[in-house]
C-alpha cells in the first residue's frame, strides 16, 4: 500500500476539516477535462462511473535510476496530488452558464472584477442582489489528474494512449477522498482503514463516483476494498503515461484571464479608464512577498490624501481651495452582468 508522509497527511486532514466546516455552515481550456455536468457530462443524474486518481504531475522526478534500478529520489518533496483552484460561475443574458478561473487561485491579493462585484452585491439591501452575489462568488474546485474505468478496462484515446484528463471535484467529493486516504482524525476505527496514497500506480485504489439523482443531493464516492495496479506491468500503451499528466497549477495559470478581459466578459463593457495613473508603485498587500503586482489598468483613480487639494497641481501658485462637494444622490444599485436587470 502506498504511504503518505506525516506532513501531507496532516495537511490533507486540515484541508478536509475546513471543507466539512464550510459544508455545514467552461471555456479557455488548455488541457482535457472530464465534465461532470452539462451536455457533455461524463455521467447522467443518478449514474456512476469508475475512476482512478493519478499521482502528482511531477511524479517522474520522484524516482532516479541508480545502478540499473529505480530508487526514490531523496531530493523529491512529497506534496498534494491535487491543486485547489477558485472559479466563478454566472449566467449571461441568454441564460447560458459561464465559468472562469479566479485570478486569486494563485495570489489571494490579485484584483478580480467578479470578486469585487460579488462583494458589492452581497452588501446590497436587495435580496436578489445578494442571491446574485452568492451565485458569482469564488468557489473552490479540487483538481486531480484521473483516468476513467477499472483496472484492465481504463478508458483510452483513439490513438491507444491512456485518456488522462483533469477531474474537478467539489467539496463533498474532496472530503470523501481525504477520508479514504487519511481516515477521519476524530474516528479511530475509520483511521484504521485509511488506504494511504490511493493514487499509487503499483497498489492504489479505484473509486466509484455517483452523481446525485436530484438537484439538492450531493455527489458520493466509494473506494474499492482491495488495491490494484494502475495498469498491467510493461503494457506498452502505458509506457509514457507520466509524461501525459497535466501540470495543474500551470494549467490554471495559463487559462486565467486578465482583469480587463474578465470585466468585459462579465459586464459586457471595458472597465472605466482611470483619471490619472498613480505616480508611485502601490504598497503590496501583506503576504505578496516578491510577487508584487501593479493594480489593473482601468481601475478607479486613488483618492487624494485627507486635507490635500487635488486642484493645486493644475494651478501652481494659486491658493489651496478645494472644489465644493457635490450634493449626495441616491445610492447606486450594484452592477449586474450586461443584459441582466
Amino acid at each position: 500500500m502506498g504511504t503518505l508522509s506525516d506532513k501531507v497527511r496532516e495537511r490533507m486532514r486540515q484541508q478536509a476539516a475546513a471543507v466539512r466546516e464550510g459544508l455545514q455552515g467552461s471555456g479557455g481550456r488548455t488541457a482535457p477535462m472530464f465534465d461532470l455536468t452539462g451536455k457533455n457530462a461524463l455521467v447522467q443524474a443518478g449514474g456512476s462511473f469508475f475512476a482512478r486518481l493519478l499521482p502528482r504531475w511531477d511524479i517522474a522526478q520522484k524516482f532516479v535510476l541508480k545502478d540499473g534500478k529505480w530508487e526514490q529520489n531523496p531530493q523529491y518533496e512529497d506534496d498534494f496530488i491535487f491543486f485547489v483552484a477558485l472559479e466563478h460561475w454566472w449566467d449571461d443574458a441568454s441564460g447560458k452558464p459561464n465559468r472562469v478561473w479566479c485570478p486569486r487561485s494563485h495570489d489571494e491579493a490579485a484584483p478580480c472584477p467578479l470578486c469585487e462585484a460579488a462583494e458589492e452585491l452581497l452588501g446590497s439591501a436587495d435580496q436578489d442582489d445578494r442571491q446574485q452575489g452568492k451565485r458569482i462568488g469564488a468557489r473552490r474546485s479540487f483538481l486531480f489528474n484521473a483516468v476513467v474505468g477499472r483496472t484492465g478496462k481504463r478508458q483510452m484515446t483513439p490513438e491507444g494512449h491512456p485518456d488522462i484528463r483533469v477531474l474537478p471535484v467539489a467539496n463533498t467529493l474532496f472530503a470523501s477522498i481525504c477520508s479514504f486516504m487519511t481516515g477521519d482524525s476524530d474516528d479511530e476505527d475509520a483511521a484504521a482503514f485509511a488506504r494511504g496514497d490511493i493514487s499509487d500506480p503499483r497498489d492504489g485504489y479505484d473509486l466509484m463516483i455517483t452523481r446525485p439523482a436530484k438537484q439538492n443531493d450531493r455527489w458520493k464516492a466509494d473506494c474499492a476494498p482491495q488495491s490494484s495496479p494502475l495498469c498491467a506491468p510493461n503494457d506498452p500503451a502505458w509506457g509514457d503515461w507520466m509524461t501525459r499528466l497535466v501540470d495543474l497549477p500551470e494549467m490554471v495559470r495559463r487559462e486565467t484571464k486578465t482583469y480587463e478581459v474578465l470585466y468585459q466578459q462579465y459586464f459586457g463593457e471595458a472597465p472605466p479608464a482611470a483619471a490619472e495613473a498613480p505616480s508611485a508603485s502601490p504598497t503590496p498587500a501583506a503576504g505578496w512577498g516578491e510577487a508584487q503586482q501593479q493594480p489593473p489598468t482601468g481601475g478607479p483613480a486613488p483618492a487624494p490624501p485627507s486635507g490635500s487639494d487635488p486642484w493645486a497641481s493644475a494651478f501652481a501658485g494659486s491658493p489651496s481651495v478645494a472644489p465644493p462637494a457635490p450634493a449626495p444622490g441616491p445610492a447606486a444599485r450594484p452592477r449586474r452582468p450586461s443584459g441582466r436587470p
